[in-house]
């Protein structure tokens, strides 16, 4: 918790801790937007704070910031603002982005960052471990990649996606399914009198399209009922995100194109074979 910085108003608010040296901000790609990064030595009177944190204390930019003493926990970490970094995301985007301070405190320090190339992790882990093993002999060696903690920040989602998936998926086939049967039930029904359009010179194309356009009619009305619920329970899901995408209407537009898509596949060999069939046994059709 940020108690005070010295030349303004004391204000209290939480703030997030980060524990890093003077390679810290190369590890993880955090560009500086003002002042400079932590020079090396072993004294604690430097840190580097977020956009965010410059925004929360009523800074109008980052480098007013610059040279301000903060003290932060009561006195637990003291020192001067000497960098701000870009804001950055340091959980899932459920959160907001907090205010960060990054400061080289012992007592912060819990875990190592390392930076590896992927072509060659197992001997870089290998010789990782052993020197971990020699230098803390008492503690047990054990990692993990960033992106697989980036990974389990979303398996929740990731797992509702797949469960959308598979119930889509079946969705998708017992509608085509019922689509085939309805067709031909419909085909049947509309034998003679596809037959005496055809006689009365209705072309192959036109009897397709009027065997198709009812369907076609009736995906439109399902899309107009269904896009209002859809949108409805898409955008309660977004909304439990502070970083979200937003819903365009050229979304479900394109759903309804696929399902139309789909069901001229799935009927189109039935309605092509009742408008090409031999006029005089559809109208002996009874």
């Amino acid at each position: 918790m940020l108690n005070s910085i010295i030349g303004r108003e004391s204000e209290d608010f939480n703030i997030q801790a980060k524990a890093g040296d003077i390679n810290y901000l190369g590890v993880f790609d955090l560009g500086l937007v003002a002042g400079r990064n932590f020079y090396e030595k072993d004294s604690v009177d430097e840190i580097i704070v977020n956009e965010d944190f410059v925004r929360k204390v009523g800074l109008s930019n980052p480098e007013e910031a610059l040279n301000k003493q903060i003290n932060i926990s009561n006195g637990f970490i003291q020192g001067k603002i000497v960098g701000v970094v870009s804001d950055f995301h340091d959980r899932d985007f459920h959160s907001n982005i907090n205010p960060v301070f990054i400061a080289s405190h012992p007592r912060l320090f819990t875990e190592m960052a390392v930076k590896i190339n992927p072509a060659d992790a197992k001997a870089a882990l290998e010789h990782i471990g052993n020197e971990w093993s020699s230098t803390f002999p008492d503690y047990v060696f054990e990692y993990d990649f960033l992106d697989d903690r980036v990974a389990e920040l979303y398996e929740t989602e990731q797992r509702f996606l797949s469960l959308i998936g598979v119930f889509s998926g079946m969705a998708i086939l017992i509608g085509c399914l019922g689509i085939y049967g309805l067709i031909l039930f419909f085909v049947v029904q509309k034998t003679k009198e596809l037959g005496i359009r055809k006689v009365l010179g209705g072309s192959v194309g036109h009897l397709v399209g009027l065997v198709m356009q009812d369907f076609f009619k009736l995906i439109i009305i399902a899309g107009i009922i269904a896009t209002p619920i859809a949108w409805y329970f898409m955008n309660r899901w977004l909304e439990s995100f502070e970083y979200r995408t937003p819903l365009n209407w050229w979304v479900f537009a394109l759903a309804v194109a696929i399902v139309m898509a789909i069901t001229l596949i799935t009927i189109s060999y039935q309605a092509i074979k009742a408008a090409i069939a031999n006029p005089v046994k559809s109208l002996r059709t009874e």
